[in-house]
């Protein structure tokens, strides 16, 4: 199995980013919708759609699909444990501003991951070019280290936290590594 060049792990690593990026990116711009729309139905006027729902006042589908599926309020309740009950209503009890101070908290996570894994897929690229003791590479690796102290920091995260003083030491390993090479390459 080859790990650096074409047709390796490198390779495989840069493109599997390269989707993650995108993927994470469009998160990015549903997740303020998607939020917004869930502080909305934790508000009384919120409230009062979901019961008009459940009653059948408002109809989401054609009567037929309704039939068909049953009571709504069972349909919708069915994947949830008790656990996620309560964190729900825990949450519905929030108050409004600390609702709505979830949305950039959420933004900021998601944008220090798109940051670190753009960081990512640009080392892979150059593994994948057969670059690897150089200092663009050495920089990328101290980027990637902090962007992720700060990501472990936002998401109270030891594994993170962990991953990214494991990654900081490597950083120092191949910063020596570059000095060994650049000196081999003057000397020869």
């Amino acid at each position: 199995m080859k790990y650096f060049g074409n047709r390796s792990v490198s390779s495989f690593m840069a493109g599997l980013l390269r989707v993650s990026w995108h993927l994470v990116f469009i998160t990015a711009l549903i997740a303020p919708f998607a939020m917004g729309g869930i502080i909305f139905f934790t508000t009384p006027a919120g409230e009062k759609v979901v019961s008009a729902i459940e009653k059948g006042e408002i109809n989401l589908c054609d009567r037929d699909h309704a039939r068909a599926t049953g009571d709504l309020k069972k349909e919708f309740g069915k994947d949830f444990t008790d656990k996620d009950k309560r964190d729900w209503e825990e949450f519905k009890h929030l108050p409004l501003a600390v609702k709505f101070v979830m949305i950039p908290y959420a933004e900021a996570v998601i944008v220090l991951l798109l940051l670190i894994i753009g960081k990512s897929r640009r080392l892979f690229l150059n593994f994948r070019d057969n670059i690897m003791f150089n200092a663009g590479n050495v920089r990328l690796i101290s980027v990637i280290g902090k962007l992720l102290v700060a990501f472990s920091i936002l998401t109270f995260s030891l594994s993170s936290l962990v991953l990214s003083v494991v990654l900081l030491m490597m950083c120092e390993i191949i910063r020596s590594g570059t000095l060994l090479q650049e000196e081999h390459d003057l000397t020869v």
